[in-house]
């Protein structure tokens, strides 16, 4: 479905400027499952003529995440986004904000309480 879509967008320009006008900002979470055609979607999308040639495109992921190979997803988004968006920003979260340390201590002291039936 997603290379139909690719494929009119590119036969037909008006359509694809009607898209870039009404999403001037695109978001990819998880950008480590994405495959060719859903990256090429988001540049395209993305890649409107007042940007320049500098796409509103922020991608958020992990290189240590990646488990949709299976389904067609390219580990090598990831790790040529700087290269096909050399003005990138790249903005590194180090600290873990989904699993603090006391959100996965108190569970494990409530499974060591004792049952009473």
């Amino acid at each position: 479905m997603l290379i139909e879509v690719l494929e009119q967008l590119q036969k037909e320009p008006d359509m694809l400027a009607d898209i870039q006008e009404r999403f001037l900002y695109v978001l990819i979470d998880e950008f480590q499952d994405t495959n060719a055609a859903q990256l090429r979607l988001a540049n395209l999308v993305a890649n409107h003529y007042a940007a320049n040639n500098r796409p509103n495109l922020m991608a958020v992921g992990d290189d240590d995440q990646s488990i949709f190979a299976f389904n067609g997803a390219e580990l090598n988004n990831v790790l040529s986004f700087r290269r096909s968006y050399p003005d990138t920003q790249l903005i590194m979260l180090e600290d873990n904000y989904r699993s603090t340390r006391q959100s996965w201590i108190r569970p494990s002291k409530l499974s060591s309480w004792p049952k009473t039936v």
